[in-house]
């Protein structure tokens, strides 16, 4: 067997990796302050005696708690609190450390691979339109983190409306739950801790915004007639709640409010002219 031999910077540095490799996502303060109290009586028998070992806990935790920490080389000097967030704070530094090992219901095999099939079902069974696609990452068994993947361009050319991302979210757990009995929760509780991130992540929408929107789009909405006597600027705007977007209209300060109508309208049929859905690519006003 070939022995390994670290000098110090590396062996802290190994440790540390380790360190970092302890995850404590689900836990709670409660589960901290048990491995604390599951630990620290016995520590006070071995070092101190069975005798002291008998006495109650608030009284060893006012004599033996920095010395508890000591041993277990867990700062304690610079952190300003009071017992309880104190013991807290030790039973996470302990599971950190790797000391000691926190039960888990967790299982090995991650949900997007149990239920590959069946979430595949699901999604499909959204009937989501085509310019939207759901991404899911898995880090770690049960912990699923979701995406709305928007393609910007077709979704403004879609004759399709799009649903909400926060409905879409709504949809896919209510089915998580009827279909596949799944239970939301922490993971370490035996449950799946999901979240669908309801703001989406656009594809192509810089693009569109710098070729299309800025070079194109502006330039035949100024070539109107009644465009320069009233439009001061032209601005588009995402919407943070809908999958839409905008483009607002500025107006003069002495524009004639009687046109207004009408070069809103013309906005909207040179977009219809160009293929944009002007439910989902709104035209707007200051």
């Amino acid at each position: 067997m070939n022995k390994i031999t670290l000098n110090k910077s590396e062996m802290i540095k190994f440790v540390s990796m380790i360190v970092e490799q302890v995850n404590l996502d689900g836990y709670t303060e409660e589960d901290f302050v048990e491995v604390f109290v599951n630990l620290f009586r016995p520590w006070v028998k071995s070092k101190h005696g069975d005798e002291v070992g008998k006495y109650p806990m608030s009284y060893l935790i006012k004599k033996y708690l920095e010395e508890f920490a000591s041993d277990n080389k867990i700062e304690l000097q610079r952190f300003y609190a009071g017992d309880l967030k104190k013991i807290i704070h030790i039973g996470r530094e302990i599971v950190r450390k790797g000391t000691y090992q926190l039960p888990s219901l967790n299982t090995n095999t991650k949900f997007t691979e149990r239920f590959k099939k069946p979430l595949l079902f699901l999604v499909d069974n959204l009937k989501l339109p085509d310019f939207i696609n759901l991404k899911f990452d898995e880090e770690m068994p049960n912990k699923v983190r979701g995406e709305v993947v928007v393609d910007f361009p077709k979704m403004i050319k879609s004759s399709n409306s799009p649903k909400s991302p926060y409905r879409i979210s709504q949809k896919l757990q209510k089915s998580f739950e009827d279909y596949l009995g799944v239970e939301f929760g922490s993971p370490v509780h035996g449950k799946l801790d999901f979240y669908l991130n309801t703001t989406p992540t656009y594809v192509g929408l810089d693009e569109w915004i710098k070729k299309e929107f800025n070079k194109n789009i502006k330039k035949q909405i100024k070539e109107l007639p009644l465009a320069e006597r009233n439009i001061s600027s032209l601005k588009f705007i995402l919407s943070t709640n809908h999958l839409k977007g905008e483009i607002k209209i500025g107006w003069k300060r002495d524009s004639r409010y009687g046109e207004h109508h009408k070069i809103k309208e013309e906005v909207r049929n040179i977009l219809k002219s160009m293929g944009y859905n002007t439910e989902i690519l709104e035209v707007t006003s200051t």
